[in-house]
């Protein structure tokens, strides 16, 4: 089981780089690059980055709080939040 949560641990530390990169690189857009197209079509950029955002809010939240991420999926209030 420790093998199991260092290797955990070390993709949600991944995740973590990963998102404060991409915080760092949008930081310094302006309003019309946020607008930009990207090759997903009818997306932007900000639609992109919110997306990604989201994503891996959920992933952080399913690895840190299981049960709280059941209850956001089934649509269980007030147990969606991190505990981390």
């Amino acid at each position: 089981m420790a093998a199991t949560t260092r290797a955990l641990d070390g993709v949600l530390d991944d995740l973590r780089a990963e998102s404060e990169e991409v915080e760092r690189l949008v930081a310094v857009l302006r309003p019309a690059e946020w607008a930009a197209p990207t090759p997903a079509p009818g997306w932007t950029v900000a639609h992109q980055i919110a997306h990604l955002a989201w994503t891996d809010e959920r992933a952080m939240l399913a690895a840190e709080n299981p049960d709280g991420f059941r209850g956001e999926t089934t649509g269980r209030s007030g147990v969606g939040s991190r505990t981390r």
